[in-house]
């Protein structure tokens, strides 16, 4: 995982409400980027903030479409666009019924799924 001083955090995350308000919808990379670059001196390329807003998708700050495209602080809502949208934990559970993160991050059986002892 990419350590994030809290300040790059937060501006990223403003940066995402900014370009969702902006435009109406959830934004994806490149307008997040314009939002972040707009009000703050920071350049800052697009492979850059998209790994940034991936470890930041991880520890469930905010949505994501099932592509990785779009970004939400707002989340799902009635529109066929938003529908899609979910947070980390909640694509996780869906994903790997059973499962769990360690605290190290590594996907470790649940209490109740079955395994075999090897």
């Amino acid at each position: 995982m990419i350590g994030l001083a809290s300040m790059l955090a937060s501006r990223i995350e403003w940066s995402i409400a900014e370009a969702e308000r902006i435009k109406g919808s959830a934004p994806n990379t490149p307008e997040v980027v314009c939002a972040f670059q707009h009000n703050y001196t920071h350049r800052i390329n697009n492979g850059y903030m998209n790994a940034f807003i991936q470890n930041l998708f991880r520890e469930d700050r905010f949505y994501a479409d099932k592509q990785f495209e779009l970004w939400s602080m707002t989340g799902p809502d009635g529109t066929e666009e938003r529908k899609t949208l979910e947070k980390f934990s909640e694509k996780f559970a869906r994903l790997y019924a059973g499962y769990m993160l360690d605290r190290h991050q590594h996907i470790v059986a649940g209490p109740q799924t079955p395994t075999i002892n090897l």
